[in-house]
């Protein structure tokens, strides 16, 4: 099993966590949903206030700072805990990319 953690300044979510406090030390990231927790991710990206996760079944998660459409939502949301990014449900994504405002 793999488990992701995450540290650093929380600005707007993008360490996964509700609380808006600063981590300190290494925190074990959970998703939104109640049968994921990190165990079939293949690759994550993060960009410079959000970041993205792909599991082995190709679905893709984002989480952080929503400026600009940046998390795939449609929305400008910002997200405190990974969600599932549902309009590339019936697409198979292979790799991820985050860059300082934008998502790929």
């Amino acid at each position: 099993m793999r488990t992701v953690y995450s540290w650093g300044i929380n600005n707007k979510g993008c360490l996964g966590f509700p609380q808006d406090d600063d981590v300190l030390s290494p925190e074990k990231i959970r998703f939104d949903t109640a049968d994921m927790h990190f165990k079939s991710i293949v690759d994550i990206a993060c960009g410079g206030t959000h970041s993205m996760a792909l599991s082995s079944s190709s679905k893709v998660y984002t989480w952080g700072n929503g400026d600009g459409g940046r998390l795939g939502h449609g929305t400008k949301q910002s997200e405190v805990v990974p969600r599932e990014v549902l309009s590339l449900k019936d697409s198979r994504p292979i790799r991820i990319f985050a860059g300082d405002a934008h998502s790929a």
